[in-house]
């Protein structure tokens, strides 16, 4: 079952990282997914200044080796196999470099959300202009994962108390029913919450209590993080 506090279990640690505004954070990832997908093209070892970088992004947010890597695990496959097939295409070295690059990506896109309180992460996109309704939908599709989650354990627990055994056959048509149930009460209560959040004020916009203000200390990061990643992209493009 889906924990709602998981995706910001590190969001609260006292790290520098964790005090930096939210839109300063995304653009240093988008540039950094950018500017390394263009700068590392099929060569592995310009991938090097830009793993540094994301080291020092672990270091100064206080994430473990093994939380990042926990997170990391499920995309996995997904790397491997289509480095592989690149490989067969493509060679060797464009299959380490494509791996590089998506491990080295989705795992500054993991410190990114693990450092941010997701409703930080929202304000965030907003004020990058982002579409509100783009933002709306990505709040929703978080919100009502917790809502099927939690009524998923609800129908396994009256399933399994009623000895939910019997023939294979029986045990599919009986998950069929459920599965079905399942979605029209998840309908039904998502239809609830949002009357509810109706009834509240809710007009469209993610609301929070605090609104967090750019600093210097964002400008400076900023600053510092894209001048690093325009001067690495440089430098490995022509020594590397």
């Amino acid at each position: 079952m889906f924990d709602p506090t998981y995706i910001d279990s590190y969001s609260n640690i006292d790290a520098p990282y964790q005090r930096l505004d939210a839109r300063g954070k995304i653009i240093v990832t988008l540039a950094f997914v950018v500017i390394m997908a263009v700068s590392v093209n099929d060569r592995p070892l310009r991938v090097i200044p830009f793993s540094l970088h994301v080291i020092f992004l672990a270091a100064i947010s206080r994430l473990s080796p093994k939380v990042l890597l926990r997170r990391m695990l499920p995309a996995l496959p997904f790397f491997l196999f289509a480095s592989l097939a690149l490989g067969f295409s493509k060679g060797s070295h464009a299959a380490v470099a494509a791996f590089l690059k998506a491990f080295f990506s989705v795992l500054s896109v993991i410190i990114l959300v693990s450092t941010t309180r997701f409703s930080n992460l929202l304000k965030g996109l907003e004020g990058l202009n982002l579409p509100t309704i783009l933002v709306s939908m990505i709040f929703f599709v978080y919100r009502y994962l917790f809502i099927i989650a939690d009524e998923y354990g609800h129908i396994k627990i009256a399933r399994e108390s009623r000895n939910f055994s019997g023939s294979k056959r029986w045990q599919w048509k009986a998950i069929g029913h459920s599965v079905g149930t399942l979605f029209l009460h998840s309908y039904e209560r998502g239809d609830r919450v949002y009357s509810a959040m109706v009834a509240r004020g809710y007009e469209g916009n993610i609301r929070t209590l605090g609104i967090q203000a750019i600093t210097r200390a964002d400008i400076i990061f900023v600053a510092i993080s894209v001048i690093y990643l325009l001067s690495a992209g440089l430098i490995s493009w022509k020594l590397l």
